[in-house]
């Protein structure tokens, strides 16, 4: 009987710490825990979570500004694009197309959208962080 009760926790216990079947992650923090466990099938999901959230981050900095000002930041965000997209086929190639360069890919353009949402949300005057040397 003890042994049955052990099981039966154990399975309660893994089952409530983990999405029902059918659920999908909806958050960051969820989908940076399923992307540790299954980076190939989590990361795209994680990566379009965070281009909406951009989204919203740069419809806010367009908002209430100047015609000059929006001009400005729309040509700023297109060559953004460009060389994000640029980045990650660089990574492609660095990668030498082992088995990981999808996910070194994926990661890298993770990396590229979190940095491009910093730069719009912190006014450059209020002190970005340090790059390393």
């Amino acid at each position: 009987m003890n042994l049955h009760r052990l099981f039966l926790i154990t399975v309660l216990s893994f089952a409530s710490s983990h999405l029902a079947l059918g659920d999908k992650p909806s958050t960051e923090a969820q989908l940076t825990k399923l992307v540790q466990q299954s980076p190939k099938t989590y990361l795209p999901e994680l990566i379009a979570l965070k281009e909406r959230e951009l989204k919203q981050v740069y419809e806010a900095a367009l908002k209430d500004r100047d015609p000059t000002y929006q001009a400005a930041l729309q040509k700023s965000q297109a060559a953004w694009e460009a060389f994000a997209n640029a980045d990650c086929r660089v990574e492609a190639i660095d990668s030498a197309g082992g088995s990981d360069a999808a996910v070194f890919t994926m990661e890298r353009k993770l990396y590229q959208i979190r940095l491009r949402m910093y730069q719009l949300q912190t006014p450059f005057e209020a002190g970005w962080v340090e790059i390393p040397k």
